[in-house]
């Protein structure tokens, strides 16, 4: 066993006991992992806190991850303002969006990107928090809109979701269209609608 390795669980199992509202899920141990590349146990261990309680909305990694369902819910919602004809075609092939997207944003982008260009979403991740998750989403499904679109079964759709890191490989053409080609971006949209949907949610209009 790789000490790196020894020293995420020691992670994890401290910020277990550091956070108890929070419930293990595979996130966590990407984000911790990310830590531990530059920096030592107990720094990597304060990047998680500072990952989970600050930079991420509250309950993103609680035992129902009621704050990252809710994010699918308005990054849906974007997709259908931004790219109607891809949400529109997603909808007629009943293709779940957040059976891919959920961990995108639990991992920013650990599992589905190349170590070269997750790690420069993730510095801006840590510079801007929770709301580039949204564009850089966005800017993915933009990247692959045409392939998309020429798919005709939800299995053509997961071969192509599941192929990013060889796909989206050039981290300055995916950060100019999550920058410059999807604006406007209010943040206070964002909220809006994360609020609405929490009101929904907790009105059983709908179940997580």
């Amino acid at each position: 066993q790789s000490p790196k390795a020894g020293a995420l669980r020691n992670i994890l199992y401290a910020f277990r006991f550091h956070n108890k509202s929070v419930e293990y899920c595979q996130g966590l141990n990407r984000i911790g992992a990310i830590g531990l590349l530059y920096l030592e146990e107990s720094e990597a261990f304060w990047f998680l806190v500072a990952s989970v309680e600050h930079l991420q909305p509250l309950n993103y990694y609680s035992s129902n991850l009621v704050g990252a369902v809710i994010d699918q819910r308005v990054l849906l919602d974007l997709v259908q303002d931004k790219m109607p004809a891809l949400h529109a075609h997603l909808q007629k092939l009943e293709v779940n969006l957040s059976l891919f997207t959920l961990s995108w944003f639990l991992t920013v982008f650990v599992d589905v990107l190349s170590h070269t260009v997750y790690i420069k979403i993730f510095d801006v991740f840590l510079y801007e928090g929770n709301k580039v998750l949204f564009r850089f989403a966005l800017a993915i499904l933009r990247l692959v809109e045409l392939r998309l679109l020429e798919c005709n079964s939800f299995s053509g759709v997961h071969t192509c979701l599941s192929n990013l890191s060889s796909i989206v490989t050039d981290y300055k053409a995916l950060a100019k269209i999550a920058f410059n080609h999807l604006n406007p971006f209010p943040a206070r949209l964002i909220e809006s609608r994360r609020q609405s949907y929490y009101f929904q949610h907790r009105c059983g209009k709908f179940n997580i």
